[in-house]
């Protein structure tokens, strides 16, 4: 299909790949679970699920906006 042949004629569609990648792997890295970035991210997703209860919506609602 043409989409395909223009994200893999795209440098920055390269690059994007390279950089997730890159990434992935470090993703196999032991986490500090008590690092400033997961507390961080557990205080995001605690304010999200306040936010989402007080507008009234479930889990499986922002599931279905999300696919």
């Amino acid at each position: 299909p043409m989409h395909q042949t223009l994200l893999s004629d795209d440098p920055t569609a390269s690059d994007f790949k390279q950089e997730f990648r890159r990434k992935s792997k470090s993703v196999e890295e032991p986490v500090d679970v008590d690092s400033p970035e997961i507390r961080e991210l557990e205080k995001f997703a605690n304010e999200f699920k306040l936010r989402r209860i007080k507008l009234g919506y479930t889990q499986t609602n922002v599931g279905e906006a999300l696919a």
